[in-house]
């Protein structure tokens, strides 16, 4: 199950850039990269975007997203995001694998967040659920004392960076993953060909990676 805003309201969430329409085309790209890594792993997937989100807080969106897969008679679930570009279609395939042995299979982001939630359907706790510490570094300790209080064994996977600012965009775009310079390649193109069509921006490119510079309060400087 892909969790995610669609690209024009991500945009107002995550400013990566700071001009709208290139931020929007940007995210448009990861959610797409993200689909397709789904789609090639093979295992059946539904997309929840804004409007299909119901609920009040995070942990309850998700929570009944995740128990409308149920719904439809599946037992275990996957749930991701669209700000894991790292997250590939081998890790989707392990955590199915993972999920037929235990019951939580958990991806650990570096801020201390989940890039990836697998949970069987008999390990899903409600009230518990919710209660996670949804959206803040301590994510991976509520998910500790989940694991205690329902007698559940989390299986946890590698570490993986994810995308919430814009210094994490730039880190991003820096990355040397071979699995993904094509994304970023394709992500500077973007960025290159808007800053083309626009006299406020420029973009310089310096050690592999470019940087987008706004260029709105001033002649544009020398490169």
């Amino acid at each position: 199950m892909i969790f995610s805003h669609r690209a024009v309201i991500e945009a107002d969430v995550k400013n990566f850039l700071r001009q709208k329409k290139a931020n929007k085309t940007v995210i448009r790209k990861l959610i797409d990269h993200t689909l397709h890594t789904v789609r090639q792993s093979g295992i059946p997937f539904f997309l929840h975007h804004t409007e299909q989100q119901n609920g009040h807080s995070f942990g309850e969106k998700l929570a009944n997203a995740i128990e409308s897969v149920f719904e439809k008679g599946y037992s275990q679930v996957i749930a991701i995001g669209n700000d894991t570009p790292d997250l590939t279609t081998e890790l989707i395939q392990k955590t199915e694998q993972l999920l037929n042995k235990n019951g939580c299979v958990l991806g650990p982001s570096l801020d201390g967040g989940v890039y990836l939630i697998g949970l069987k359907k008999s390990k899903y706790h409600r009230e518990e659920f919710i209660s996670l510490p949804w959206g803040n570094s301590e994510l991976q300790v509520g998910w500790n004392d989940y694991e205690k209080k329902i007698n559940l064994s989390i299986k946890w996977l590698k570490p993986l960076g994810d995308i919430d600012s814009h210094q994490d965009f730039i880190q991003f775009l820096k990355r040397k993953n071979r699995k993904i310079i094509f994304l970023i390649q394709s992500i500077n193109n973007i960025i290159a060909s808007y800053c083309k069509k626009n006299s406020h921006f420029t973009i310089s490119y310096q050690k592999n990676y470019y940087y987008l510079i706004s260029l709105l309060r001033g002649p544009p400087s020398h490169l």
